[in-house]
C-alpha cells in the first residue's frame, strides 16, 4: 500500500499533480462560472477554517495572494499556545491594513445561509 499513497502531499490526501501552486489554500466556485451575468461566486478557503468570496477571478486572486501572504507569517508559531484559526486571522488582519482587497466575509454570503 505504500507505493498507492506516495503521490500524496504530506498527509492531505490531496496528489501532488492536483495540488497546484496555492495548495493548501482551495478554491470553488458555487453556481457556476462566475460571471456578471449570473450569481454564481468564487469562494476561496485556507486549511484553518477562513473562507472568503467574491464575484470576480481578479479579486479571487487578490485573496489567494493575501491568504499565501498571512499563511507564510504564520510559519513558526505554535499552535499549541494560538490555535491556527486565530493566528492565520490576526496575519490577514495584518495584510487587510495595507489596503488589499480581503474579499467578502463568507458568513456575510446571503446565497450560501447558515
Amino acid at each position: 500500500m505504500t507505493k498507492a499513497n506516495s503521490g500524496f502531499v504530506a498527509d492531505s490526501g490531496v496528489q501532488a499533480h492536483s495540488a497546484g501552486s496555492d495548495f493548501p489554500i482551495t478554491h470553488y466556485s458555487v453556481g457556476g462560472y462566475p460571471r456578471i451575468e449570473n450569481d454564481a461566486f468564487w469562494v476561496v478557503c485556507h486549511p484553518a477554517g477562513t473562507k472568503r468570496w467574491c464575484f470576480s477571478a481578479g479579486a479571487r486572486d487578490a485573496i489567494i495572494a493575501n491568504f499565501k501572504e498571512a499563511d507564510e507569517m504564520t510559519k513558526g508559531i505554535d499552535f499549541n499556545v494560538i490555535s491556527e484559526r486565530i493566528a492565520f486571522e490576526f496575519a490577514l488582519l495584518a495584510i487587510d491594513k495595507g489596503n488589499h482587497f480581503k474579499g467578502n466575509l463568507f458568513e456575510d454570503n446571503k446565497r450560501v445561509g447558515w
